[in-house]
């Protein structure tokens, strides 16, 4: 399954600014919730260390069927804002 998490606040420099997280666990929305788990204890990717370490917020926002090449897939169109509920409700 794919999980894309939404920052609270962006993360990054002035000229690369990013405010969501695309991952993959091999399970169900039960195993999604134990990454997320594990992404705010530290364990996980290094852009949730450092929204843990400046205490931004983050939650799963949505989630996906698919594989690790459905996640690259969707990571290589370097466009995950369109993704999220937040940021493009009327998308959704």
């Amino acid at each position: 399954m794919i999980y894309l998490l939404h920052f609270e606040q962006p993360l990054g420099t002035p000229r690369h600014q990013a405010q969501h997280y695309l991952g993959f666990v091999q399970g169900d929305e039960i195993t999604v919730e134990h990454r997320l788990a594990e992404h705010r204890a530290g364990w996980g990717a290094k852009i949730t260390l450092a929204a843990n370490q400046r205490s931004i917020r983050y939650d799963v926002v949505r989630t996906f069927h698919g594989d690790r090449r459905e996640e690259r897939r969707l990571k290589n169109q370097k466009n995950l804002g369109r993704l999220c509920p937040i940021c493009s409700p009327k998308k959704r």
